[in-house]
């Protein structure tokens, strides 16, 4: 028997023996003693041979992570603001916490010290920003401006929050900013588009950004996607003409669009969009050949014969588009309709 209890006590000291009643007075400001904290029925921190804390379980939990300083906190009256190096007891009654909890359940960076801030305080720290990440609170009637290498604090009355564009070649947006606006209700503010793109400035006159263009979209539109060249349209006069590669803005009072949605086919087939005559009907070449993906327009009288290495106009009175052999379909000509059989 008494082999057994030695035994017990041993696996006690060597693993984990979960208390059997409540912790008992205990001076908790002693130094640590393991083989006390265990006779009492108290919780040790961590739960194993390398514990350096005493608590009671039933009154308090640990806050923070070894090797770093570990904090009891008091349940019901506090919270944990939880950062790996650093991590704090908040009273609930005056703050609340800010750490790994409230940030990373967001998707925001890992925290290194988390913070304890005021009740009304919005929790901010750095998304997609550098290390070490400090936790810390905007006040009431400021918001947390995340996104670069330090997040900041902008007033909800007077700035606009303008996150780094990893995707825009702009100095100016590495780290976030906050920027003077207009009402973000209202329309986009006078401003000379004809200047170097300054994002910040776009954001702050509540104008539309796309890609590296700025503008207005109450008035105009873009045309195009990014890498590539965008245009800006103006709504009322012109429309886009789409290719992958190359988009116009077409002049409606004298031309119509020649793109893909105009030509029926996959956006990624069509590379140059054209602008044709109002009279003209949209042709391209939509699977292979020298002119892959090259639209252009067919005159008046005219109709398009389209399919593979080059498409082209066959005259409506005198011709029909055939398949150059039956076997292939998609290789098409114009050919005389005496011919035709």
């Amino acid at each position: 028997m008494l082999l057994r209890v030695c035994i017990f006590v041993l696996a006690c000291a060597a693993a984990t023996c979960a208390p059997q009643g409540p912790c008992q007075p205990y001076d908790f400001s002693e130094a640590f003693n393991r083989s006390k904290c265990v006779a009492h029925n108290c919780s040790l921190y961590p739960d194993d041979l390398w514990s350096t804390m005493c608590y009671n379980n039933a009154t308090g939990f640990p806050c923070g992570e070894s090797p770093y300083p570990v904090s009891v906190c008091h349940r019901d009256t506090q919270s944990c603001a939880f950062g790996s190096h650093q991590a704090l007891c908040c009273d609930l009654s005056e703050t609340k916490p800010c750490g790994m909890d409230e940030l990373k359940a967001k998707g925001w960076d890992y925290v290194q010290d988390g913070a304890c801030i005021p009740k009304d305080s919005t929790c901010c720290g750095n998304f997609g920003g550098m290390m070490p990440n400090m936790a810390f609170g905007c006040k009431k009637g400021t918001s947390c401006c995340a996104g670069g290498y330090q997040s900041i604090c902008c007033d909800d009355a007077t700035e606009a929050c303008v996150p780094f564009a990893p995707a825009v070649w702009d100095p100016d947006a590495y780290s976030p900013k906050c920027v003077k606006m207009y009402d973000p209700q209202g329309p986009c503010q006078p401003y000379d588009f004809s200047e170097a793109f300054n994002r910040s400035k776009c954001i702050a006159h509540n104008c539309s950004v796309w890609g590296n263009t700025c503008y207005n979209n109450a008035t105009d539109f873009y045309c195009g996607t990014t890498p590539h060249n965008v245009s800006v349209c103006h709504r009322g006069t012109q429309s886009c003409a789409y290719g992958y590669h190359q988009a116009l803005c077409c002049d409606l009072s004298e031309t119509k669009p020649c793109g893909y949605l105009e030509a029926n086919v996959s956006s990624s087939n069509l590379q140059y969009a054209a602008c044709i005559p109002k009279d003209s009907t949209c042709c391209t070449n939509p699977n292979y050949g020298p002119n892959f993906g090259q639209a252009f327009g067919c005159k008046k009288g005219t109709s398009c014969c389209a399919g593979g290495g080059q498409s082209m106009c066959c005259d409506d009175a005198t011709e029909v588009c055939v398949p150059t052999v039956p076997e292939d379909p998609y290789n098409k000509t114009c050919i005389k309709k005496s011919v035709v059989v």
